[in-house]
């Protein structure tokens, strides 16, 4: 096709397909007006699904501006610079969403829990920010092609970083899901809507896992490469399996299935919620950083007294009622 600037080339290695952005412009609003509504105006968690429908919008201005490339526009290098930062940039939020989710889900349990829940909040949160930090940073740059080959490749390496690093830490955060279901099994709790939101994890991370695997693959080899050069690959390994993601929260969405409040809890006997004092971790911010298990405080013996939980609380229903409460 001849290099930018000539008839017929195109800075996406291939002719998008028309129409098809548009059809995914129009499922993530779809997707992203059914997370504001459930999430956030239904059950009131603008906490927990404050991120749902905003990245959804990314992903429909991204696409948007994806089918606009396809008519004609694909050697357009802003346009193609801006689709490039918003689908790429996009994905990683979800592990914010998870990260927030998940946290929740160990207010409610706080007495299984293998760590503070906000401490499980704030690192993946802060992770989230580095990576996504290195992916907009990376994507802008790497896709301005008018740049040096310098400066290009230091734009490749900050895409290569931000991809790597989202592999080890979804898997990480896989293994904490995991780890805490362990312990609910153990202990005999058997809650079908934490169950709900535990699969709803486990089936996000690996869906985000087939994307991130898609991208390094084709990071990795280059302009040029097999998976660059054909568009089917975006499609059914970053496109599809993202959408299905955030399909995935529109049908079990989180708020249906966790309290409003993260003071509300599950008391140990599996049935009975009460209200607590919410865990509070006094320690020194820079402590809960690089010590979120709290090592230090269970080696002293300290880590007990948030134990709020092996202490009387107001009982708010039996667990047959617990369906009115759970929002």
């Amino acid at each position: 096709m001849g290099g930018p600037g000539t008839e017929g080339f195109s800075f996406f290695q291939y002719k998008p397909v028309k129409g098809a952005s548009a059809v995914f412009a129009v499922l993530w609003l779809v997707s992203g007006v059914l997370h504001l509504w459930q999430n956030n105006l239904r059950y009131k968690t603008w906490r927990m699904g404050m991120l749902l429908p905003w990245v959804s919008l990314i992903f429909v201005v991204g696409y948007i501006l994806r089918e606009i490339a396809a008519h004609g526009l694909y050697g357009d290098l802003n346009l193609f610079i801006a689709t490039s930062c918003f689908l790429f940039c996009a994905p990683p939020i979800f592990l914010a969403i998870n990260s927030i989710i998940f946290g929740r889900v160990l207010y409610y349990v706080p007495w299984l829990s293998p760590m503070h829940p906000g401490r499980v909040i704030s690192t993946f949160l802060g992770c989230d920010v580095i990576i996504e930090a290195l992916a907009s940073s990376g994507a802008s740059i790497g896709s301005n092609l008018s740049h040096p080959p310098g400066t290009l490749k230091v734009g490749a390496i900050l895409i290569k970083i931000s991809i790597l690093a989202q592999i080890p830490i979804f898997a990480l955060f896989g293994v904490l899901v995991a780890h805490f279901h362990r312990r609910l099994h153990k202990a005999g709790i058997h809650e079908p809507r934490i169950r709900k939101v535990l699969v709803t994890l486990y089936l996000s991370c690996v869906l985000l896992t087939i994307r991130n695997v898609f991208r390094a693959i084709d990071t990795f080899e280059g302009w040029g490469s097999a998976m660059g050069r054909t568009e089917a690959y975006f499609w059914c390994l970053d496109a599809i399996p993202i959408l299905i993601n955030g399909v995935l929260m529109n049908i079990f969405p989180p708020a249906s299935c966790l309290p409003r409040s993260n003071v509300i809890y599950l008391a140990q006997d599996g049935k009975t919620e009460r209200i607590g004092p919410g865990w509070v971790d006094d320690r020194h911010f820079l402590l809960t950083v690089f010590d979120p298990f709290d090592f230090a405080g269970m080696a002293k013996g300290k880590d007990k007294k948030t134990a709020f939980w092996e202490e009387d609380a107001v009982s708010l229903h039996d667990h047959s009622d617990t369906h009115r409460l759970a929002v």
